[in-house]
């Protein structure tokens, strides 16, 4: 199993990383530049899916909602939430990227 932890160690530094936790993912075009040059979005959703899966069940869990509520919402704070297969698989993997930041940088906002 692939884990969205070590995709995000392994591709983003840690100054990326902040950038992340107090922008987004889809305001650092740089980041999003060199992040996915080698694979586009669809295939590296599907090579972490299921890792992804296990952080939304846990982080659905402790919030009381449910995965795709967590999705919904993280989807719709950008107006961008399309209603296709890619589109879920882009919100689902840039949700994972965030949260993983936000836990690998606690302290920073």
């Amino acid at each position: 199993m692939k884990r969205i932890d070590e995709w995000v160690r392994n591709n983003l530094d840690p100054t990326e990383q902040k950038i992340i936790v107090r922008d987004g993912l889809e305001v650092v075009g740089v980041t999003w530049n060199e992040s996915f040059k080698s694979s586009n979005v669809v295939d590296l959703y599907s090579e972490h899916a299921f890792y992804i899966w296990m952080m939304l069940d846990d982080k659905a869990e402790a919030l009381g909602k449910r995965p795709l509520q967590i999705l919904d919402d993280y989807g719709m704070r950008s107006d961008s939430w399309p209603c296709s297969p890619e589109g879920f698989a882009e919100v689902a993997l840039f949700w994972a990227i965030e949260e993983q930041c936000r836990q690998n940088c606690p302290d920073w906002k």
